[in-house]
């Protein structure tokens, strides 16, 4: 994420904090697709494969949101038979990163 929209979400905090008062709740974590994407969308990330068609349009409309239309083509519908973490081995490579 860049500084203009980190900046334009301080400002909603501030205005939030401002609009009434103590105690409220002004701010909540993101749900995990905006945390994948302001923690990890980086140039050299080729593709990010989504199995869940609802979750991929969510994506896409954060991506569009962002301002960042040129990665809205790397974000892609995983449709194969085998389980997208299974096909990609990923479970257990979290499991070998664990065992160290």
């Amino acid at each position: 994420m860049g500084l203009s929209f980190r900046l334009k979400h301080w400002e909603a905090i501030k205005k939030a904090a401002e609009s009434r008062p103590a105690p409220f709740l002004i701010h909540q974590e993101s749900n995990v697709i905006v945390r994948a994407f302001r923690d990890y969308l980086r140039q050299d990330i080729g593709e990010i494969l989504i199995d869940n068609p609802k979750v991929l349009e969510l994506a896409r409309q954060h991506i569009a949101a962002l301002g960042r239309p040129d990665f809205s083509s790397k974000i892609k519908l995983y449709t194969g038979e085998i389980p997208l973490f299974s096909h990609y081995q990923i479970e257990s490579q979290i499991e070998s990163a664990f065992q160290r």
